[in-house]
């Protein structure tokens, strides 16, 4: 780089991960010939969270990824985020005891093709919907201030001796529901 006299600047970004629009701007001289910008996904797999993370600014927020993972020191404060899992098998949502997981107005979306476990503990949901082809089961009480939509894929609880509570259901489109 020393040799034939290009220098490299790197963008930075945000708390939150977004570009520095103004420190993008300030790096541009008029020697500049080009700029190159990549980017890639950092939800690669497993959501893990082992802080805090909060979506109380009032914007509603979108992660995705296979699974959500809560610590033993995490807390996930969703708010009025979409948290879309596409994990396709194993536990797709978990919070580790002394962990913590506040639905608000939040709704978590399944869309994983596949059969998995939906929960490990009572999780409090605030909107929970399965659009993913397989078939979901309950690794432990599913409790849900919202509503439960099942528009694919199956719900089976008939080898459980879980639980549901929920404000209201919707079955659309090819979702089923076994019961005990």
């Amino acid at each position: 780089k020393e040799q034939i006299g290009i220098q490299l600047k790197i963008i930075p970004v945000t708390d939150i991960g977004e570009m520095d629009i103004d420190a993008y701007k300030k790096l541009f001289t008029s020697r500049t010939r080009m700029v190159a910008i990549t980017h890639a996904s950092n939800v690669l797999g497993t959501i893990t969270v082992n802080g805090t993370l909060n979506t109380t600014d009032g914007t509603s927020r979108a992660l995705s990824g296979t699974t959500l993972t809560i610590g033993a020191a995490g807390t996930l404060t969703a708010n009025a985020s979409t948290i879309t899992l596409s994990g396709t098998s194993g536990t797709l949502v978990t919070v580790t005891s002394g962990g913590a997981f506040t639905g608000g107005t939040s709704t978590v979306v399944l869309s994983g093709n596949g059969d998995a476990t939906i929960n490990s503990g009572t999780i409090g949901f605030n909107s929970l919907t399965s659009s993913g082809t397989g078939t979901k089961t309950l690794g432990a009480a599913l409790d849900l201030d919202g509503t439960l939509t099942i528009s694919a894929g199956t719900i089976d609880v008939s080898g459980t001796n879980y639980g549901i509570t929920l404000k209201s259901w919707t079955d659309t489109g090819s979702g089923t529901f076994t019961e005990q």
